[in-house]
């Protein structure tokens, strides 16, 4: 009644020595590289050899109700421009915007004209 179960450790190991296919190093991938590296801001080269430019911050006047140049300054903005970025996957980025956005309600609804 006592079966001897095969032990799981060799059974795994003898597997991947009779393996036959060939591994992959996915972070050896060429497209693997450009992705991380657009994600990260750095400057990458597409498929087609064309070469992009590293992310920077460009400094604009805002000229929104809340004046966000004025209250945000250039120093603050790099800050947060860096933070961003050295995220680096492009998912975790969009989960962080999406904790910055809350939703209201729409104030006033307006009619469309007819043409």
């Amino acid at each position: 009644m006592a079966s001897a179960a095969p032990d799981s450790s060799t059974a795994s190991s003898k597997e991947i020595q009779c393996r036959r296919k060939r591994l992959r190093h996915e972070e050896n991938w060429a497209k693997k590289k450009w992705k991380i590296a657009k994600d990260k801001g750095e400057s990458y080269s597409t498929s087609a050899e064309n070469q992009k430019a590293a992310k920077d911050l460009v400094c604009l006047t805002c000229q929104c109700p809340f004046s966000c140049s004025e209250n945000v300054d250039e120093v603050e903005q790099q800050r947060i421009f860096q933070e961003f970025y050295e995220i680096g996957s492009h998912d975790a980025q969009n989960k962080y915007l999406y904790g910055l956005i809350s939703v209201m309600e729409v104030k006033r609804h307006t009619k469309r004209k007819k043409l």
